[in-house]
């Protein structure tokens, strides 16, 4: 599974799907989501994309992270709420796909 952290990385996250891979969106915006759920559908990737609301650093889903593509845009919050996420993300993903 990859996971995707912010609509930013959208461009990533359909280029991944486009080759099979099962990919999960994560966004805070309601509104980043939906566009981003129906740019996927319009590209007949659908059924290898999934994207959720969440707020980050509340919560992440239970699943086996293989790859992580962060949104590279600067976050509003402030670096030190941002970190714990990030910290929390790296133990979630399977040490092979670290390099």
């Amino acid at each position: 599974m990859t996971l995707v952290v912010g609509a930013g990385a959208l461009p990533a996250a359909l280029f991944l799907a486009a080759y099979d891979v099962e990919v999960f969106l994560l966004d805070p915006d309601l509104h980043a989501v939906e566009a981003a759920e129906s740019r996927a559908v319009s590209e007949q990737l659908g059924a290898r994309f999934q994207a959720l609301v969440v707020q980050f650093g509340a919560w992440l889903p239970d699943v086996t992270i293989d790859l992580a593509v962060l949104d590279a845009r600067p976050s509003p919050r402030p670096r030190a709420t941002t970190a714990a996420p990030r910290r929390d993300l790296q133990v979630r993903t399977a040490p092979a796909a670290c390099t």
